[in-house]
This record gives C-alpha cells, sequence and structure tokens, in this order.
C-alpha cells in the first residue's frame, strides 16, 4: 500500500510542500487540505508546474475543503496553517485521525500554554513531530556547524531591514541552537522598537529593533531588523577560530580563518528552497521515522524563549498582561 502523505493548509508555504512532493522517489497518496478554494487552485498550479516533467513516481493528489474527509490514518501529515489557528487544526486532526509523523511549521503557536498541551497530547498518542527550521539543511550551515565543533563559544548576528524579528527570528534561534548544542536562552526585549508593525499578512504584527540574549553556556544571539532603510539580511558568525558573513539573497559568504591571519575569502552561498527539500524530509521519515529537523520538545523550547520577551514587550507597550502574541 502505498504511503499516505496530508498537506494541512495550502498557501504560500503549503503549496511550495506539495511541490516538492511532485519529486518524491516512491507512489505516495497525497491529501491537500484548505478551506480556501483559491488557496488549493494555485497550490494545484504549482504542484503541475512540476509534476508535469516526471515520467514516474507521480503523487497522485487529493484536495480537500475538510479535515474530516482524511484518511484515518496518516504517515507523515505536514501542518502548514497560520499560527492562529494550528492549535485548533491539530487537535482537530488528530481526533479524527492516526497520524505516525508530524511536521509542523513556525512560528508554532501564539499562547505559551499551546506547547505544553499539544505537547503532552503528542506524548498521549505517541505522536513523533518536528519543527520545520530548515536552515539545518542546508548543507553550507551543516559545514559551518563542523567548523565551529572546536571553538570556545560563538557570536550569532544578524541584521537587516524588515526581515520579519517576530516571525523569523526562531530560524536564527534554531541555527545557534544547532551549531552549539544549546537549548537554554535567556532573549531581552528592551532594546525592540516602542511601535508595533502590521504584518503583510492580515490579523499578525511584527517587531522591529534588537531581540538578544545568549545560553547558559554563554554563546550569544543579536537579532536586527531595522524598519528603515533598505538593508540586506547580513548573517555574521563570529569565534575564536572563524568568523563568517553570510548575505544569504545574495549567495555569498565571506570567510575568516585564524590559521589564515584572517583574510576573507569570498565563497558561493547556496542553500535550497522549501520545493526543494520537503520530499527530502519526508523520504527519510518514511524510511527510518527520523529526519534531520528540530524535534517538537527542543523547538518548542525554542519558541517559548522568543515569545515570552515579545510578551513582556507587548505588556510595556499595552499596559496590559499579554498572553497571546500574533506572529506568525
Amino acid at each position: 500500500m502505498n504511503p499516505t502523505i496530508a498537506i494541512i493548509g495550502a498557501g504560500e508555504i503549503g503549496s511550495r510542500h506539495l511541490q516538492a512532493l511532485a519529486l518524491i522517489d516512491r507512489p505516495i497518496n497525497v491529501y491537500v487540505v484548505d478551506v480556501n478554494h483559491d488557496s488549493l487552485l494555485k497550490a494545484k498550479e504549482r504542484f503541475l508546474e512540476v509534476s508535469t516533467n516526471r515520467v514516474t513516481y507521480v503523487p497522485k493528489v487529493n484536495f480537500l475543503t475538510d479535515i474530516s474527509n482524511l484518511p484515518v490514518f496518516l504517515d507523515v501529515t505536514i501542518i502548514a496553517t497560520n499560527s492562529d489557528i494550528r492549535h485548533t487544526v491539530i487537535k482537530q486532526l488528530l481526533y479524527n485521525t492516526t497520524v505516525n509523523c508530524l511536521i509542523i511549521e513556525k512560528f508554532l503557536f501564539q499562547s505559551l500554554v499551546d506547547y505544553k498541551e499539544i505537547g503532552e497530547l503528542f506524548k498521549k498518542k505517541n505522536i513523533k513531530a518536528w519543527v520545520n527550521c530548515p536552515r539545518r539543511l542546508w548543507k553550507f550551515y551543516y559545514n559551518l556547524k563542523l567548523k565551529l565543533s572546536e571553538c570556545r563559544s560563538i557570536e550569532l548576528n544578524v541584521t537587516g531591514s524588515n526581515w520579519g524579528l517576530g516571525c523569523n527570528s526562531i530560524h536564527f534561534l534554531d541555527l545557534i541552537a544547532y551549531f552549539t548544542g544549546d537549548q537554554d536562552f535567556n532573549l531581552y526585549s528592551d532594546k525592540l522598537d516602542d511601535k508595533i508593525v502590521p504584518s503583510k499578512r492580515k490579523r499578525f504584527i511584527e517587531f522591529t529593533g534588537t531581540l538578544y540574549g545568549q545560553s547558559v553556556n554563554g554563546n550569544r544571539i543579536l537579532l536586527t531588523s531595522n524598519h528603515d532603510n533598505n538593508d540586506p539580511l547580513t548573517v555574521k558568525v563570529i569565534s575564536d577560530k572563524v568568523h563568517y558573513v553570510v548575505r544569504e539573497g545574495e549567495k555569498k559568504a565571506w570567510i575568516a580563518e585564524e590559521t589564515n591571519k584572517w583574510h576573507f575569502n569570498e565563497v558561493r552561498f547556496d542553500f535550497n528552497h522549501q520545493s526543494e527539500l520537503t520530499h527530502l524530509v519526508v523520504q527519510r521519515l518514511l524510511d527510518n521515522g527520523q529526519c534531520n529537523l528540530p524535534g517538537y520538545e527542543e523547538s518548542s523550547h525554542l519558541h517559548k524563549a522568543i515569545m515570552k520577551p515579545f510578551l513582556t514587550h507587548l505588556k510595556n507597550l499595552t499596559g496590559r498582561d499579554a498572553t497571546q502574541c500574533p506572529i506568525t
């Protein structure tokens, strides 16, 4: 029997997951669920852009508007909804369906209590879950992790203009956790700007300014998103043995090493789009029940480390206790 894969949420990221599944190395059945017919149509168009060039293993795709119409068993499910409904969607899914492996998009949830409730639900139903922070899958950062393995401590410094500090900071906190193995970080919000920025997505907000902190082992992180200017996103990794400067959008990086007298050399920075990754993750899950994405427990810990200073910042701005942070 062919493996059964579901994608819940057929928006921008969900449709890219579907595109990737067109490249999978075996027959599968795919179910895509979204209440929005236009989103389903766009996802189908994007799938056909890739699948029409395939000769073998073209997945059979079923498009649904009701989650209750999914099969009773799913080998792998990808939750690609917005964060405001993700908690409810996961509970609804697991009420109706048995799921073996789950991949969840970031930002996981908007309320701290949701992390514990969903974690307990996963344990109760014996579900293996991972969070889609895909920089761990990029070969460049894997090689950098190897370079950093003998360093005493590192600093990760990310700067740029309007790069989505609220919704995207988890990618970089996850990156330094990947590099160092650290999971316990204390982050601070006192350098965030005193203005909430509307997100490009309705119902959600963004932050500008600087979110900063360090792990209990002394590894530091500094994330700055400027409201003005057009500064490109720049990732700097600083250690006692190597310095890296990465411009992901320009596919360029500069590397300086102690052994080379700190002379910077330019190298190419390659990365994989989501439409080039998901099938590889699903293949690994189907083969051995594991993948290289961060597990739910680890990622929940990192998500909450970000949520807490954001909630503090919202409380300071509004004068009211904040229990939800509407980022996605």
